[in-house]
């Protein structure tokens, strides 16, 4: 596994490559029973996805539970929402969707993710790009996130 990170005022970049082909990589990212496996910053959060529309202009919500105390997502039973609108798919090339917390997350308003999936051989490199990140406090917080959330990706991968 291979893991780079990079800032910069309004966006932050993560590449990391995966030992499992681009379909694979992107079913994990847009099958309910998948994420709710796996998302999440840490191994010991709960996902429950409470709308996914899997089409450009579709929902969705996923709702993060803290398991037992955590300095990063807080107090067991801590909950954390964040939903949006799906703005883009090209099925095992690219997904795009807005990002916009809405209970007990960073009041950053709406912001962009956008995944690209490129196939490496037997491996595929997803380069996740948040955008319209405000401060440096949310590129910090969303940096640590999305590492924590792409290290779960690559356990549940190599199940």
């Amino acid at each position: 596994m291979d893991i780079a990170a990079q800032t910069t005022a309004a966006s932050l970049e993560i590449r990391r490559t995966f030992d499992a082909p681009p379909e694979r990589v992107f079913a994990a990212w847009t099958t309910v029973e998948a994420l709710e496996k796996w998302m999440g910053p840490v191994d010991d959060m709960v996902t429950r996805v409470e709308a996914y529309e899997l089409r450009v202009g579709g929902k969705y919500r996923f709702r993060l539970i803290t398991r037992n105390d955590d300095d990063t997502t807080g107090p067991a039973g801590t909950e954390h929402v964040v939903e949006g609108t799906f703005v883009e798919i090209r099925p095992h090339q690219r997904l795009a969707f807005t990002w916009a917390w809405v209970e007990n997350g960073m009041d950053i308003g709406e912001t962009l993710v956008t995944l690209d999936f490129t196939a490496r051989g037997k491996q595929t490199e997803l380069v996740l790009l948040h955008e319209k990140l405000p401060t440096d406090e949310a590129h910090e917080a969303h940096r640590e996130g999305w590492e924590g959330c792409l290290h779960c990706l690559g356990k549940y991968l190599d199940w």
